[in-house]
């Protein structure tokens, strides 16, 4: 059978979320390698249905304030995040499409219920330059963290992927590969499962939450600890297939 190219796009080159899909290609749920343990994804864009779960619609995404809404991702912030309904365990995965922000533009968080009692889980960056990118695990009474650096030339969207497990790491994908990962330094602290707080998209629960606003494209979640190699898998196929067949400008390509 010869390959068929079908033009879903709306007229700009992306393809239009309103289309109805006819190839899985294009349909704009990931069709990924690993699926197991997954139980929420959301693309928040514009479109008929912005909030939309996945894999499990009846928990859609709840906006406060009004998240900015683009082709390819929301802009979120302290005052117009994002709630996601999930409260996760001790063990569990998330994979997070965000774009880099300039030096100066300020930390923010990609996905995180850390709060004023000094433990939660927590995805983004926490410096006001490109780097580093972090992860935050409770241990104890309090949180560990790591962190990678990415190319200061760097512009367009990363692939973040936290492990949560009793070996935290953080993982970063751009759309030429792997750019490089850390492990969480425990310092001997055990992995604690988080507070029953639900995660938010583009900032935390502290009083102090960095107030950097965050271009999120894409939130993956999944109720175990993948492996590196299920992660890697999965985050490949996000940034070169996924990405290249909805337009979304991933960096390092």
């Amino acid at each position: 059978m010869s390959n068929v190219y079908v033009d879903f796009s709306n007229g700009t080159g992306t393809p239009d979320p309103d289309l109805p899909s006819v190839l899985s290609f294009f349909n704009a749920t990931p069709q990924l390698p690993v699926l197991s343990g997954i139980t929420d994804g959301w693309w928040p864009r514009r479109g008929s249905d912005p909030y939309k779960n996945f894999y499990n619609p009846t928990n859609p995404l709840i906006p406060y304030g009004t998240p900015d809404l683009q082709d390819t991702f929301a802009t979120v912030g302290l005052g117009r995040h994002l709630a996601t309904g999930v409260r996760p365990g001790k063990d569990w995965t998330c994979i997070v499409m965000s774009a880099l922000r300039g030096p100066g533009v300020g930390s923010g968080y990609d996905i995180s219920n850390f709060g004023n009692d000094s433990v939660g889980d927590t995805l983004g960056s926490a410096g006001g330059a490109l780097s580093p990118n972090n992860i935050y695990a409770t241990a104890g009474t309090n949180v560990k963290s790591g962190g990678v650096p990415v190319p200061a030339t760097d512009t367009g969207f990363y692939i973040t992927a936290g492990i949560f497990s009793d070996t935290p790491s953080i993982h970063l994908h751009n759309g030429a590969g792997k750019v490089g990962f850390a492990n969480v330094a425990m310092g001997g602290v055990a992995r604690v499962a988080p507070p029953a707080r639900e995660m938010v998209l583009g900032r935390s629960y502290a009083s102090n939450s960095p107030a950097g606003p965050r271009n999120i494209g894409l939130t993956l979640i999944f109720n175990r600890a993948l492996t590196v190699e299920e992660v890697d898998v999965n985050c490949t196929y996000l940034s070169t297939t996924w990405a290249n067949a909805w337009g979304v400008k991933m960096a390092g390509v």
